[in-house]
């Protein structure tokens, strides 16, 4: 884990989560990581490294970190300190990795100031990767087997009429909308018939392109507590689109670490969704997250002025 702070103080700016990359890994990978770094403008980097084999104490770090290291002096980034911790937890036991000899036990992360802040404010937090994972995890098989059976078949009620499929353009915005507001008044509860027509909504990549807009326009909270309820209830690989609208939204509640589940559960449910694809190698570029964001305002711009043959930034 790569974590930058500000050149006036402790604050982490930037955070970037990656496996440790093991024997053989191409400098080229820890160029490019190192790179992701140098552009985030970081004052210094911290380097920690969690579970893994425990190192000798006090030794230097993993050959990996090292060179890695290495790659980030030659783009005039500083490493100040590289620890390591047995896993993110109370109690842990954790050490400095080469220099100084320090070492001792993590406080419970659920009692820090960060927690209590968070508390205050009313964020849900997740303890691991393995929790946001079970999170959006797919519902009973059952169930989905029976709403992918539903979603087809309307499909092919609407091939065989040779008609538009419903809901479409400004109707199906409106449906998904009406799920927004739901969404405010806690966490949805959805029946096959609602899970078909947002599925067959979200069909239309501009009526995709037009929700990331609900994360701009209103409460970006909001629209992550409703896809956060939905993705479980869809079928693949209709979960692909509900998939990158909740990671869209983290991109704009900071919740980093949920971009790439969400990212990664896209792409399970739809290989090569060209969304999900192009987000994660901007993710992986190290794009700042103002940059991504206009980059969806613009295409929910451009797909509600389609849908309704009005664009405000032309008048």
């Amino acid at each position: 884990m790569l974590l930058g702070t500000e050149a006036d103080g402790p604050h982490v700016v930037f955070t970037l989560r990656v496996d440790l990359p093991g024997r053989g890994t191409p400098r080229g990978v820890l160029r490019m990581l190192a790179a992701t770094v140098a552009r985030q403008n970081c004052a210094a980097v911290f380097v920690a490294v969690i579970g893994g084999t425990r190192p000798k104490f006090a030794g230097s770090p993993p050959k990996a970190v090292r060179q890695l290291i290495q790659e980030c002096g030659e783009l005039d980034v500083q490493v100040r300190d590289v620890l390591w911790a047995a896993e993110l937890a109370k109690g842990a036991e954790w050490f400095r990795l080469g220099g100084r000899p320090e070492s001792g036990t993590l406080p419970d992360p659920a009692e820090s100031p960060l927690a209590a802040h968070l508390a205050a404010a009313g964020e849900v937090t997740y303890a691991d990767r393995e929790e946001l994972e079970r999170m959006m995890a797919p519902g009973d098989p059952e169930v989905l087997r029976r709403r992918a059976e539903l979603v087809n078949d309307r499909i092919d009620e609407a091939l065989a009429d040779d008609d538009d499929l419903p809901p479409y353009g400004l109707e199906a915005v409106e449906l998904l909308d009406r799920w927004l507001a739901e969404a405010t008044r806690g966490r949805p509860r959805f029946t096959d018939e609602d899970v078909a027509e947002i599925c067959l909504a979200l069909s239309d990549p501009l009526v995709r392109d037009a929700a990331f807009g609900f994360a701009h326009h209103g409460d970006p909270k909001v629209a992550e507590r409703l896809w956060t309820a939905l993705l479980p209830e869809v079928p693949d690989p209709e979960a692909a689109e509900v998939a990158v609208l909740l990671a869209h939204t983290a991109l704009l509640t900071g919740r980093h670490a949920l971009i790439g589940v969400a990212l990664d559960r896209a792409l399970r449910a739809w290989p090569g969704h060209q969304v999900a694809v192009a987000f994660r190698a901007a993710v992986v570029a190290g794009y700042e997250p103002e940059r991504l964001a206009s980059w969806f305002a613009e295409g929910t711009r451009r797909a509600v002025a389609e849908l309704t043959g009005f664009d405000p930034t032309l008048n």
